[in-house]
């Protein structure tokens, strides 16, 4: 009997970890991985190209409330030259980033924070992403609100490993949690000193790689399942 009992908590444990590791394919991770690696490989290969790219942006643009058309280029054609060193350091370091973390999950969107990049790659027109939208006040906002994320996954990352355990303790198979949870407690470290160190530079808008699957690292624990899957 005992010799039945033991068989059937191995059996037990390896479709609980069967489950896990199908649950890692549907995410597809290693394709995220690959996507991750690449989009920040050709970033810090080609950041230097939003120099010239923002100078003749700038100079395109322009200042509307210059009314003469060459005081209005001039004046654009620097504010391209200041935006333009500052999306460069961005993209590239965002880009270095990348690369070091391509293993990393992390957070789906960063739409609702500053600061970011035109484009996708630097050689794209893109929609520029003016730091006072709609006012100054409002660009420090979310300037703020990376500054919190990083913060919160820096130091409160640890409550992944908890609060993945309960979730997976709470369908029958707590032994998975164990490593999801230290994986993106890892995942939310890197992130967040991501966030932190990196926060004056213009960062990507859309993150690549498999998601958090809560919000913020402590939102399983509090019952607040997958509030972070697209």
């Amino acid at each position: 009997m005992k010799i039945m009992t033991r068989v059937r908590a191995v059996l037990a444990g390896a479709a609980c970890l069967g489950v896990w590791g199908a649950a890692a394919v549907e995410d597809n991770a290693v394709y995220g991985m690959s996507e991750k690696f690449t989009h920040g490989l050709v970033n810090l290969a080609t950041g230097w190209m939003e120099l010239p790219m923002q100078i003749k942006k700038g100079y395109d643009r322009g200042v509307p409330a210059v009314k003469a058309p060459a005081g209005s280029h001039s004046l654009g054609t620097l504010q391209g030259l200041f935006r333009g060193v500052s999306q460069t350091l961005g993209r590239t370091g965002w880009g270095a980033w990348e690369m070091v973390t391509f293993w990393a999950p992390n957070h789906t969107s960063n739409a609702d924070l500053m600061l970011l990049n035109d484009s996708v790659y630097a050689w794209e027109k893109g929609t520029m992403k003016p730091f006072n939208c709609p006012c100054t006040s409002d660009g420090f906002k979310r300037l703020g609100k990376r500054l919190e994320r990083g913060v919160d996954d820096l130091f409160g990352g640890v409550m992944e490993v908890p609060g993945q355990i309960r979730k997976a303790d709470a369908v029958g198979c707590p032994l998975p949690g164990i490593p999801k949870g230290l994986y993106y407690m890892l995942g939310r470290v890197v992130n967040g000193a991501g966030d932190i160190v990196l926060l004056p530079l213009p960062g990507p808008v859309d993150n690549l790689m498999v998601p958090f699957e809560e919000v913020k690292p402590w939102d399983a624990w509090d019952g607040r399942y997958y509030n972070n899957v697209p």
